[in-house]
């Protein structure tokens, strides 16, 4: 039978001049470079890392400890250990679950907003129903608790307090060293969700106490169905998954050892070139936010907050984005919320958090951008985007 062999970069190539991409938040290409770093472990080297008898096993084994170690050098710290799972959503079943199996019943409160991602919502209230207390703070109308709120929440009860370090929708960015400090100097656990912050954002673990951190690889270029839970040595979970007892007893299952390579080189390539992808994309977006506030009909969400440049949240004062963008769906790629969520089209339930009632919540769209994106790109959206608003006027 003839073997056939597909290209995947030719295949993202023919579709990406149909669609310009602007949902990088949601999900990277898998760079070339990183995916030849991926090859041989599919190939040639596919031994079993748990196979203590191989020698090939073992040399594997000794490359996943290495390139942890270098993850943890990364962020500062090698008081650490990493437990790689499918993504930031088992990673925060992992956290949340292990710590209120550790903790429960004599500490079950856990301190969070209503502006977390969906994985962080849905878990505590899961644990709402085994008997967790789970206390939302309130947030301003950019998404920030006041530290003063926090720590009037904090008690002998409290067992976590989970914030994210950039709001996937609106690209605001908390205060992740104050709100680390608080938790350290409380002796209270504190797990940040890092999916938008790493290799995007600075995280220095010395600096930053930060006891919990969770992330994926295909936010920052590299395969999907993997991330990470990185943990200070000083505490432990329970497992989640049993099994052969891989990963210290952590994670049972055979590690997927190419997507592992794949996180581990698109974390250091986006961690080495960190300033100069946030200068370019800085740039783009402040071009985007300007050009299109000239319109008359838009407004950014949370302009004038400390935001990730690689998030840019538009919301339509004056005409239904979905009738707006219906048209140009086929021409362009975004997200009308969460991507996790944007299919149910209830509105952002993190705007909604915010202030932003009926209709506002769900009249926004998020636009998020990379280094690959080009103000060619902007430019086109643009001019798409304008020549909607003429169609619709001129009805």
């Amino acid at each position: 039978m003839r073997q056939i062999y597909l290209n995947p970069f030719r295949f993202f190539k023919r579709r990406s001049k149909y669609k310009t991409y602007f949902d990088y938040a949601a999900s990277t290409p898998v760079l070339p470079a990183i995916l030849k770093e991926m090859e041989p472990y599919f190939l040639n080297n596919y031994h079993n890392p748990s196979n203590s008898n191989s020698l090939q096993s073992l040399e594997i084994e000794q490359l996943i400890e290495e390139y942890s170690m270098d993850i943890l050098n990364l962020f500062g710290s090698e008081k650490y250990k990493i437990v790689y799972t499918s993504g930031a959503t088992e990673s925060i079943n992992m956290c949340l679950k292990g710590l209120f199996n550790i903790g429960y019943p004599t500490k079950r409160k856990i301190i969070t907003t209503k502006t977390e991602h969906n994985a962080v919502i849905s878990v505590c209230d899961d644990l709402a129903k085994l008997g967790a207390e789970i206390v939302y703070l309130p947030v301003d109308n950019a998404g920030l608790i006041s530290l003063r709120d926090l720590e009037a929440q904090m008690d002998e009860n409290t067992l976590a307090v989970v914030l994210m370090g950039v709001n996937n929708e609106t690209g605001v960015i908390n205060d992740i060293e104050g709100i680390a400090k608080l938790c350290a100097a409380k002796s209270i656990n504190f797990c940040c969700d890092t999916t938008q912050t790493i290799g995007k954002i600075p995280i220095d673990l010395s600096e930053t106490p930060i006891d919990f951190l969770v992330g994926s690889a295909h936010k920052i270029y590299g395969p999907k169905g993997v991330g990470f839970l990185v943990m200070s040595e000083k505490h432990g979970l329970p497992a989640l998954i049993h099994g052969g007892g891989q990963q210290n007893n952590l994670r049972s299952g055979t590690v997927n050892v190419p997507s592992i390579v794949g996180f581990y080189h698109a974390l250091k390539y986006s961690c080495n070139n960190l300033i100069k992808f946030n200068k370019h994309v800085c740039g783009l977006r402040d071009f985007f936010e300007e050009e299109i506030l000239k319109f008359g009909c838009f407004q950014v969400v949370c302009k004038n907050s400390y935001r990730s440049p690689y998030i840019s949240n538009i919301q339509s004062t004056k005409h239904d984005v979905n009738v707006l963008f219906a048209e140009i769906q086929d021409q362009i790629t975004y997200s009308t919320s969460s991507a996790c969520s944007s299919a149910k089209n209830k509105g952002s339930h993190v705007l909604q958090a915010m202030g932003y009632l009926g209709e506002q919540s769900a009249n926004s769209v998020r636009f998020s951008f990379s280094h690959l994106t080009t103000k060619k790109d902007i430019k086109s959206l643009l001019k798409l985007i304008h020549k909607q608003i003429n169609r619709i006027e001129n009805e």
